[in-house]
């Protein structure tokens, strides 16, 4: 394992087929399993019961550092898995690790519609139902509120996949399960796998996008989470736009069904409340929604960077498309409606020529 780091993530279970490092599917970077790291046996008896599967209890019980912890309340959850890469830096190396566990979110959310990925930490996988408030009604009697802590974001049970359906899903687009590919030729591929000095300074904008947004799933906190979700939008949009109001608006232009648009606007709007209202978002179902639409949107622009290359130009393109519909929406305010549609479907054209880096 030398020159490769490896991190653990939650809502993936590779299955043993004892590949390791010797194929590494994208490269310099792969998943292996924790049997495979557990094989080269580190003398660290804490380190040594963690990657066993014996988690946290075995490890404070085996350190001098625990003191008095009531490990009988812990919950232990081993990996699935770990992401492996090859850089030399240890501050590249775990970004690079992200940025694979941001491939695999991504391409698991858009492909299946629904608002779930992978964590590189354990926590967005414990639950638990906790009191908000304990008070006497009217009669004296008591009323208990509670609500439950739990991620509903990230596979809480594991996807079981295999090194070969992984592999054969990045060099031929062929689906793991269900409809999930992760195909090389995937337009979040070319931004999240590979050096980001390769990359032109829009793919690199995507990719950092990416990351936030695998991030801002991790987090039992509605309010992060819509926070973070912001940020990452903000990451793609903030190159010249006036402001928030005009942010969420180039987001909303990028969707062509009724509800993307809707669903933006109301993640942008949630953030507004956070920020100067100290009101916290509620509605897991909503949010689920807000997530989905930013992947889309992180994804159209993963594929704006095919013909585009820097942020500023799809600021450019985007205030166009914001333009056409207005003047859209006049035409079709006196009748017009054929021009309308002509009108609206130049603006989305890219230009049909440009950089691939």
């Amino acid at each position: 394992m030398k020159g490769w780091s490896c991190y653990p993530i939650w809502g993936i279970e590779l299955a043993d087929n004892a590949i390791g490092l010797e194929k590494p599917i994208f490269g310099d970077a792969t998943l292996v399993t924790r049997a495979y790291v557990q094989t080269f046996a580190p003398a660290d008896p804490v380190a040594a019961s963690m990657l066993s599967g014996g988690g946290v209890r075995q490890a404070l019980d085996k350190s001098s550092f625990a003191g008095s912890a009531p490990i009988e309340r812990l919950i232990d959850i081993p990996p699935g898995a770990f992401i492996a890469v090859r850089r030399s830096k240890p501050e590249d190396a775990v970004r690079y690790a992200e940025s694979v566990r941001a491939l695999l979110t991504a391409t698991s959310v858009l492909t299946s519609g629904q608002g779930k990925g992978f964590a590189m930490t354990p926590l967005p996988l414990h639950w638990a139902a906790v009191p908000s408030y304990v008070r006497l009604n009217q009669a004296g009697q008591l009323q208990i509120d509670y609500h439950m802590v739990v991620n509903n974001f990230i596979h809480l049970q594991p996807i079981r996949v295999t090194h070969k359906q992984l592999r054969d899903s990045w060099n031929s687009g062929s689906t793991i399960q269900g409809s999930w590919t992760i195909s090389r030729e995937h337009a979040l591929s070319k931004a999240l796998i590979g050096d980001w000095g390769s990359l032109s300074p829009l793919r690199r904008r995507v990719r950092g996008a990416a990351c936030t947004l695998a991030r801002a799933m991790e987090s039992t906190d509605p309010t992060l989470s819509t926070l973070f979700t912001v940020v990452a939008l903000e990451s793609l949009l903030k190159e010249g736009a006036s402001g928030f109001a005009e942010m969420a608006e180039l987001a909303a232009c990028i969707f062509e069904g009724p509800n993307g648009p809707a669903d933006i606007a109301r993640l942008f709007g949630n953030r507004h409340k956070v920020a100067h209202e100290a009101i916290s978002p509620a509605g897991t179902a909503d949010h689920a929604k807000e997530i989905f639409a930013a992947w889309a949107l992180v994804f159209l622009a993963a594929m704006s960077a095919e013909a585009l290359t820097s942020p500023a130009q799809l600021l450019e393109h985007l205030r166009g498309r914001v333009l056409a519909r207005r003047i859209a929406k006049r035409l079709r305010e006196n009748g017009r409606t054929d021009l309308a549609a002509e009108v609206e479907n130049e603006a989305k054209q890219l230009p049909k020529k440009g950089p691939t880096s």
